[in-house]
């Protein structure tokens, strides 16, 4: 995102010798014309994106792609839509990070294993560290997720 940003900006004033008014302006629009209405217009209304009635892994996925994308396009000076971002979260605490809603089990087995590498996935982790970014950590939603974090920890503290 904020790559998207330098590179909007880098194009108009190198290409196109706009202002920084100009700039900030363009850079506006993709809150309400841009990518960023689009990735908000297909948000479900319970919060989650990327459908997910057979399974839960798309939901998982793009749900926390499209938190990640719309917080950095707003930590980078975008206007964000706060509403978007709260249904998004509460999707998460309501599956209390990796539990299915129907079960209570976790629903992706894969997301309470943790790569050597980060990767493009979701795992409690990731979302852990979403929520801690947003200053949203002490919700007791996510205590689930603390302990699966805490549970796959080594002897050694790692």
């Amino acid at each position: 995102m904020r790559a998207t940003r330098r590179f909007v900006g880098r194009a108009h004033r190198d290409l196109l010798g706009s202002s920084e008014s100009r700039i900030r302006a363009e850079r506006d629009r993709v809150a309400t014309e841009g990518w960023g209405a689009k990735l908000i217009s297909l948000q479900d209304p319970d919060g989650r994106w990327g459908g997910g009635d057979y399974s839960p892994k798309p939901v998982f996925h793009t749900g926390i792609q499209a938190l990640e994308a719309l917080y950095a396009y707003q930590q980078a000076g975008g206007e964000a839509n706060e509403e978007a971002q709260a249904r998004g979260r509460e999707f998460f605490l309501r599956h209390r990070l990796c539990k299915s809603h129907r079960t209570g089990e976790v629903a992706i087995r894969a997301s309470t294993r943790f790569p050597q590498l980060p990767q493009w996935h979701f795992d409690v982790l990731r979302g852990l560290e979403h929520f801690a970014e947003v200053v949203a950590d002490g919700d007791q939603r996510l205590d689930d997720a603390i302990a699966v974090v805490r549970h796959a920890r080594r002897t050694d503290g790692r």
